[in-house]
C-alpha cells in the first residue's frame, strides 16, 4: 500500500480555549528521553496511546524549538497528516509543525491529537498556541527538518507506544 502523501493546515479562531493538554505541566523526562547523536537532535518518546505519542513528538519538536514557559495559548492552529505506517504518518505530522513555525512563526503551548485508524491513518492535531514575540519567547534550537533517519513507532506489548525521530539542526 503506497502511503499518503496528504498534509492539512488550517488557522482557527484568534482566541482559543485553553488546551487540555497544556505543556507548561509537563516535565520534559516523563515525555521523552534525549539519545546521543554526534550532530541531530535524537529522541526516543513515549505514550500510554498513539495519540499521546504524537502530542509528546509534538512536544518535544517545541520544547526544542523555544523555551514554552511564556507561551499562551491565544489561538489554534489545525494539522493533519496521512500514511499508511504510524511510524511515516508521525513523522509526517512533526514536519507539518516545523512547517508551521518556520513559514508562520507559530509557536505551540499545547496539543490534542486525534487518530483515525481507517486506511490510510490520518492524525489531525490541534495546537494551542500564539506568533513568536522576539520581546517575550527565547529560541533554542534552529531545526532544519524532520528525517526518516532511524524513525520508528511501535506499540509494545504492554499496550504503550514508543517511538524514535530524528530532528536535523
Amino acid at each position: 500500500m503506497n502511503p499518503c502523501h496528504e498534509t492539512q493546515r488550517e488557522a482557527g479562531p484568534q482566541a482559543a480555549a485553553s488546551p487540555p493538554r497544556h505543556w507548561r505541566n509537563l516535565e520534559p523526562e516523563t515525555v521523552y528521553t534525549e539519545l546521543l547523536h554526534p550532530a541531530d537532535l535524537f529522541f526516543e518518546i513515549h505514550g500510554r496511546s498513539f495519540s499521546e505519542l504524537c502530542e509528546h513528538a509534538l512536544y518535544a519538536l517545541f520544547h526544542n524549538i523555544a523555551e514554552l514557559d511564556s507561551v499562551m495559548p491565544r489561538s489554534t492552529q489545525t494539522l493533519q497528516a496521512s500514511a499508511s505506517a504510524p511510524a511515516e504518518a508521525l513523522r509526517r505530522l512533526v514536519a507539518e509543525a516545523l512547517v508551521l513555525f518556520d513559514a508562520e512563526h507559530f509557536l505551540a503551548a499545547g496539543c490534542q491529537v486525534d487518530v483515525s485508524n481507517t486506511a490510510p491513518l490520518t492524525l489531525t492535531a490541534v495546537l494551542w498556541g500564539e506568533m513568536f514575540d522576539p520581546r517575550r519567547h527565547e529560541l533554542l534550537s534552529e531545526i532544519k527538518a524532520v528525517t526518516r533517519h532511524q524513525l520508528a513507532a511501535d506499540q509494545e506489548k504492554t499496550g504503550r507506544w514508543r517511538a524514535t525521530i530524528l530532528l536535523d539542526v
